[in-house]
């Protein structure tokens, strides 16, 4: 009798103030789970009803919108998509709720832990709790359903979309090189910066806050007379926390105040963020030679 109480006790506090994993619900990391078949929410009983094919789609990213239906138990997710990125390294995520998928039209790649299979018109997939798993499309457009179980209450409201896209972004880029081969006022570059958390590593130095970053560029002036730089091949994505991560290939040309000519090439890598201004800001730069410093 004891037992008995005691365990309604604890679904009742479940029930009143959430007894979830955490509050992210998808997760990203390499843990390997049990499946998980807990209560962690009060269920919240839907009103019978049925929804004509014009209700307004959730905008999620410039790839992905959604309609969500709730039932007692069980949320239904009708997504339309586009084609992103694919590869062998494929990102996975997962979460507690078992997830059963159909495909409408168009193809989708699934993987399921390190098996990856493409499937079409009429195809299922079937992921049990706590499996890592990926989703993408192959086509312009891909028309698929989920259905999970028990419902998934972080779907209840519409997301939050980020202020800035992948052209903000590359538009920060481009505006950064452009000052370097203008050797422009300092000024110039400091609305460009994270004002807390930055870490720009630059041959030579490590500049963690615009201080750092006036003294590194009074340097660069005072040793450059000319520069050149070309961007290309930029790629940019937005992470699980929102931040913008752009990949890119820039070619530098130099003559210094001694009249010596210098070349270099290297593969950025810049974590940019909203910090609440009018453009995104970085965060943190990062980089690999791809060709030696040349005099």
């Amino acid at each position: 009798m004891v037992k008995r109480s005691l365990l309604l006790l604890t679904i009742m506090i479940c029930f009143l103030v959430g007894c979830g994993p955490g509050k992210i619900v998808v997760k990203t990391d390499d843990k390997q789970l049990s499946r998980d078949y807990k209560i962690y929410d009060e269920i919240i009983p839907a009103d019978p009803g049925v929804f004509p094919g014009n209700q307004p789609w959730q905008i999620v990213n410039a790839n992905l919108k959604r309609k969500v239906y709730f039932n007692d138990r069980q949320t239904i997710v009708l997504n339309e998509a586009t084609k992103t990125s694919t590869g062998k390294d494929v990102k996975t995520q997962y979460h507690y709720h078992e997830l059963s998928g159909y495909v409408l039209s168009g193809n989708l790649l699934i993987r399921i832990d390190k098996n990856v299979q493409n499937i079409g018109p009429g195809g299922v997939f079937i992921i049990p709790s706590n499996v890592h798993y990926a989703v993408l499309p192959l086509d312009g457009k891909v028309s698929y359903l989920e259905i999970f179980t028990p419902t998934r209450d972080d779907l209840r409201s519409p997301p939050n979309l980020p202020r800035f896209d992948e052209n903000d972004v590359k538009s920060v880029i481009f505006k950064w090189y452009a000052y370097l081969d203008k050797l422009a006022n300092v000024d110039n570059y400091l609305p460009l910066l994270a004002n807390k958390g930055l870490v720009m590593r630059n041959p030579g130095a490590v500049i963690r806050n615009q201080e750092d970053f006036k003294t590194w560029y009074a340097g660069i002036l005072k040793k450059t007379k000319t520069n050149t730089s070309k961007v290309k091949n930029v790629a940019v994505k937005l992470d699980e926390k929102s931040y913008f991560i752009a990949e890119f290939t820039v070619s530098w040309d130099a003559i210094t105040s001694l009249d010596e000519k210098r070349t270099f090439t290297s593969r950025q890598k810049w974590t940019l963020v909203d910090q609440g201004g009018a453009t995104p800001v970085i965060l943190d730069t990062d980089y690999q030679e791809t060709s030696n410093v040349v005099p």
